[in-house]
């Protein structure tokens, strides 16, 4: 029976003991045995010395510091946009089927608050040249004064004169239905949407309207 010898790098690794095992030498299972175990324990201490132990690697099975902490972003702050101010500056005051003169319904209350509107000299509780209404704070109705308007004012592209009547303007708007007579006036539903109002206080006040269907 023949054995090889084990090869060990005596001037990296002195305390591993020299052994020479002659291919021709006979030796017993126990003595191989011992030999084998020592020349591995010296081989693993060899390696120690040399930081080659995967335990001793950088890194391995040990705890990094925590690194520094990023600094912590500012809150971004939404500032409230404030709505464009309206421009009630046009040389006439025009009136279609969802708006009148720069008033649209569906506005937010807030954009209609940069229109100088005056309180109107009779009825304290309306406002000139327009009187708004809202439903919550979303305009739902606007109302012009022809007599307040300072102004030309056009109803679907027709001119109407200064002066004119509730007969007059219902003409000139087209496709008004018979008058409606109430408590607070008289009413014609015309084309569009567009009523043609007086009130009974001022029956010569001629107000035109709309509201959100």
């Amino acid at each position: 029976m023949t054995f090889c010898a084990i090869s060990v790098d005596h001037a990296k690794c002195p305390h591993v003991p020299k052994y020479t095992m002659n291919t021709h030498r006979k030796t017993s299972y126990r003595g191989l045995a011992a030999l084998v175990s020592l020349s591995v324990i010296g081989t693993s201490a060899c390696k120690g010395d040399n930081n080659s132990s995967p335990a001793s690697a950088p890194g391995v099975g040990e705890e990094k510091p925590p690194g520094e902490p990023k600094a912590a972003k500012p809150a971004a702050t939404k500032e409230a946009s404030k709505p464009a101010p309206l421009s009630d500056d046009a040389e006439t005051i025009a009136v279609v089927s969802e708006a009148i003169g720069p008033v649209r319904l569906g506005m937010q209350r807030a954009q209609t608050d940069s229109l100088s509107l005056a309180v109107h000299p009779n009825y304290s509780g309306m406002t000139v040249p327009y009187n708004l209404y809202f439903d919550g704070d979303v305009v739902s109705g606007i109302s012009l004064s022809l007599a307040q308007a300072k102004r030309p004012v056009t109803v679907l592209g027709r001119e109407i004169p200064a002066g004119a009547t509730l007969e007059n303007v219902a003409e000139i708007v087209g496709g008004c239905g018979e008058p409606e007579l109430a408590i607070g006036g008289t009413t014609r539903h015309c084309a569009e949407g567009i009523k043609v109002t007086v009130g009974s206080g001022s029956p010569d006040e001629v107000w035109i309207r709309i509201d959100s269907k």
